[in-house]
């Protein structure tokens, strides 16, 4: 024996169906669980985890070989909220990343002397903004990045034992009421950009292993992909020559102050232009190194991007004849040299 059982739940009172309308006459009641109280002068933008975005890794591999775990909550909802253009003095941008479970505010950044336009855009374990800076005068991008303090052994075998081994799984796997659900460690940092942004995405895979862009749609009406290494909150603060051998090795890219204007190579949608663009739409293809995107405004614009370039897909120049004649000249080379293989030895068993 162990004890006495567990109780038993009384079940759930049946659905009962009035004669007369077919309405539910059982009730429901809403109980709230939380509230956030926001300031009603300010513009409102918010982004949450992509529905169907699948995380390709929970680590980053550091240039050390050490790893660092990756905080990815597919309940965060990111807040922002910016004051109409006012004088530096009185306007400020602020970022909330807020828990939509448990009604936790997980970050919070506040940026003085800016104002609106905001745009977010949220993927994985990371959060890129884009605001107007009043006080520098040029328009501002912020790159944030969340770490959860993992109590998971940092080896292969500890990672394997420590969670599921599909990671790409779309259902949630973090547990917002855990006693052990502490703050994440957070790093960021702020770059200057040389235009102005109407709306944000993300280029999504199918497993979630190709190196991400952020793609932009500029108020002239351009469809820009930033990749997301130039977006990396690690990148040192030190000159290129003054460089550590580990972050060369991890591809890390010394920190700039400035991301510049729109580089020509980047822009997506080439000679064409999306009228008064609102929203950015993405989607992942069969093809791993590919995303779909689409621009939305008065006119629409789709397009394919590899941001990783095409790594499964063979070129449209690709010599198949070159392929099938190596192929047919080792099939050969094989049949041939065993036939003389035991040709060599039959003649060697009769001397």
């Amino acid at each position: 024996g162990g004890g006495p059982p567990p109780p038993r739940r009384a079940p759930a009172p049946p659905l009962a169906a009035d004669a007369e309308e077919p309405t539910l006459t059982r009730r429901f009641e809403l109980t709230p669980r939380w509230a956030l109280a926001l300031p009603s002068s300010v513009e409102l933008s918010s982004t949450g985890f992509p529905a169907n975005a699948a995380v390709g890794s929970p680590v980053r591999v550091l240039g050390d070989r050490s790893i660092m775990h990756k905080y990815v909550n597919r309940n965060l909802l990111a807040l922002g909220l910016a004051t109409p253009l006012k004088s530096p003095d009185e306007a400020y941008v602020k970022v909330m990343l807020v828990d939509t479970v448990s009604g936790v505010v997980v970050h919070s950044a506040r940026h003085s002397g800016c104002s609106a336009p905001l745009t977010l855009v949220m993927a994985d374990h990371w959060l890129v903004y884009h605001y107007w800076c009043g006080s520098q005068f040029h328009y501002q991008m912020t790159a944030t990045e969340l770490y959860s303090n993992s109590t998971l052994t940092d080896d292969p075998v500890g990672l394997l034992l420590g969670g599921p081994l599909d990671y790409t799984d779309r259902t949630n796997m973090f547990d917002a009421f855990a006693p052990a659900a502490a703050q994440p460690h957070v790093l960021s940092q702020t770059y200057a950009f040389g235009t102005g942004v109407a709306a944000m995405g993300v280029t999504l895979t199918a497993a979630g292993l190709t190196s991400k862009s952020v793609i932009l749609a500029t108020t002239a009406g351009q469809l820009v992909a930033i990749n997301k290494n130039l977006l990396d909150p690690r990148r040192p603060l030190v000159h290129p020559s003054k460089m550590r051998q580990q972050d060369r090795e991890e591809g890390l890219i010394p920190y700039t102050s400035t991301l510049g204007g729109v580089n020509p190579l980047t822009v997506l949608t080439h000679r064409h232009t999306v009228a008064r663009p609102a929203h950015v739409l993405t989607a992942p293809t069969t093809l791993e190194s590919t995303s779909l995107v689409v621009g939305v405004g008065l006119d629409l614009f789709l397009t394919r991007t590899a941001p990783a370039r095409e790594f499964d897909r063979l070129n449209d120049d690709f010599n198949y004849v070159a392929l099938v004649g190596a192929i047919a000249f080792l099939i050969i080379t094989t049949l041939g040299s065993g036939w003389y293989s035991k040709r060599r030895d039959l003649l060697a068993a009769w001397r």
